[in-house]
């Protein structure tokens, strides 16, 4: 009887232990083949995060073919070596562009509200060929242009009509100093026809 019952026990220890290895091997298996489920999943429909500069980018196109306007970083972007004849012939062909400016200021001149951006032709561009568009504002931007924080380091998105261009260096020479300083008067003068926050 004895034998019986530890056999009996012996029996049904072998069958607990078999029934907890087959739930920690079902367990796992089920694991594996979720995980494995997941990152075939992922490799179907990779999830491509867009870039700041891409989001811009669609913006500025979006901007331009809106008003029929070429987009003055299509031209540009890849020029590292871009002279200010170019530039002049640019804005001399198409009154009306697209672009990518950062706000300096909104102001009041007589009776008429004015904008100035601030923009470069491509990313990485030297601080000195920053050019400054200085623009006859509509009223109704004026909400959208002020409700943004005016030092923000993202750039807007532009469409403006182009009046004058001043892009030429003038040289003043200093005959008691014996020297020469070259100022840059790089500015556009124009209407601000449509902007796109950042």
């Amino acid at each position: 009887m004895l034998g019986e019952n530890n056999d009996s026990k012996t029996t049904m220890k072998n069958k607990l232990t078999w029934l907890f290895w087959l739930a920690v091997i079902g367990i796992a298996a089920w694991g594996f083949m979720r995980q494995h489920q997941t990152h075939v999943r992922e490799e179907a429909n990779p999830e491509k995060t867009e870039t700041m500069g891409e989001i811009w980018d669609r913006r500025d196109a979006t901007l331009a073919h809106q008003y029929d306007c070429p987009l003055l970083s299509d031209k540009f972007s890849t020029n590292d070596n871009l002279f200010t004849s170019e530039v002049e012939r640019f804005f001399g062909d198409n009154k009306r562009v697209a672009l990518r400016g950062y706000l300096v200021d909104v102001y009041q001149s007589e009776n008429q509200l004015k904008t100035i951006f601030q923009f470069k032709f491509f990313d990485g561009a030297p601080e000195d060929t920053a050019i400054y568009a200085v623009l006859e504002c509509p009223t109704n931007l004026v909400s959208k242009l002020t409700s943004i924080q005016r030092f923000d380091t993202d750039p807007w998105g532009l469409v403006i009509e182009v009046d004058k261009v001043r892009l030429r260096s003038a040289e003043n020479t200093d005959e008691d100093n014996k020297s020469s300083e070259v100022s840059e008067l790089r500015r556009i003068e124009g209407k601000l026809l449509a902007v796109e926050p950042p």
